[in-house]
């Protein structure tokens, strides 16, 4: 199953709509060490909030 991360809390609607493409988590937070932990093995990320760059190298 896909794992779908998001930066921020999503709407009930937004969240129903993306329950049949994966599992949806929630970043626990926005620091660049967080960020980049939790989104190494993310399918697809939503982003709210400004990715860290360290998330994108290697």
């Amino acid at each position: 199953m896909r794992k779908i991360l998001s930066t921020h809390p999503l709407h009930p609607r937004a969240t129903a709509m993306l329950a049949g493409a994966g599992r949806l988590a929630i970043a626990s937070a926005l620091d660049p060490k967080t960020l980049t932990t939790e989104a190494c093995d993310a399918d697809i990320v939503i982003v709210r909030a400004p990715l860290p760059p360290e998330l994108f190298q290697g």
